[in-house]
């Protein structure tokens, strides 16, 4: 098994929402694991919840740990058809998700678009959220930052998405600055790549990325971070310094306006830390949750 690729789950299947059905997968703890004990993972775009996987292996020795699959476009399980996916949309159907699996409570955990869609869910104030943990992600008027940020407009073209699954099996493709080159510093194998890659040969796949990349507008996150002045609820930035996406000087602009918040760096990594950086990213929330 790639060293990422999560390990086997103790229990799966899906949940009902509003846009259809996630995917999830539970590690670890019992159900009955209360509030911050509970951890629920969401992953960002063109990726799902096999990013999280060393992080889960570790953390799952001591915590309920549940993944989620939102459909970002690594996804397997298509969205309804008529379903509208915006980023605030994802956001509800995640706190539908967790009201089903996490009726003890639950610290959100959200990485990259993921990050987004957590902050959205989080501001909304779900039943039983106890803490709110951002990974390397969109903030306020950086959505999507800059050198992605052609995703949003070339969705509208026909064919495009069935266009950047080919591109995406190419290797230099996968290293430049506008594809995976400032979101993963180390180099994935061949399943980790089969794993972001392989759910775009489903048509439904595709329609629902390109859906998600229309709706993508910053008047979610700028309206996001006026909500997280008023959040009560303890917030770590768990942030890798990727300055050409995510800057860490945005965490700590938002932290300081949040009533308890605080941001950790994440050294001598790209923005998926989750992946170039798993253990010090489960030791730093072992910490944060067991402190």
């Amino acid at each position: 098994m790639s060293r990422n690729l999560t390990p086997e789950p103790v229990a799966t299947g899906s949940a009902e929402t509003r846009i259809g059905q996630l995917r999830w997968r539970e590690y670890g703890g019992p159900r009955e694991a209360a509030g911050e004990r509970t951890l629920l993972f969401v992953h960002g775009l063109l990726t799902n919840s096999d990013v999280w996987g060393e992080v889960v292996q570790n953390l799952s020795q001591d915590f309920r740990c549940i993944t989620l699959d939102i459909p970002l476009g690594s996804h397997t399980i298509p969205a309804r058809e008529d379903a509208a996916l915006t980023v605030a949309e994802l956001a509800q159907a995640v706190n539908e998700a967790a009201e089903q699996l996490c009726p003890h409570g639950f610290t959100l955990i959200g990485s990259d678009t993921g990050g987004v869609v957590s902050q959205l869910a989080a501001v909304r104030e779900p039943a039983g959220l106890k803490r709110l943990v951002l990974l390397s992600c969109d903030t306020e008027k950086n959505f999507l930052p800059l050198p992605l940020r052609y995703l949003q407009y070339v969705a509208y073209i026909p064919g495009t998405m069935q266009a950047l699954r080919a591109a995406l099996h190419l290797g230099w493709v996968r290293r430049l600055p506008i594809a995976f080159g400032r979101l993963v510093k180390r180099e994935l194998d061949a399943a980790e790549w089969n794993s972001i890659i392989t759910p775009l040969k489903d048509a439904g796949v595709r329609r629902d990325l390109a859906k998600v990349l229309k709706g993508i507008s910053t008047k979610y996150t700028v309206q996001s971070a006026r909500d997280l002045e008023r959040f009560e609820h303890p917030t770590l930035f768990l942030w890798a310094d990727t300055t050409k996406l995510f800057p860490i000087e945005y965490a700590r602009r938002l932290a300081s306006r949040m009533p308890d918040a605080h941001v950790v760096p994440v050294p001598e990594s790209y923005a998926f830390s989750q992946l170039d950086q798993p253990e010090f990213v489960a030791n730093a929330l072992r910490k944060e949750l067991d402190g």
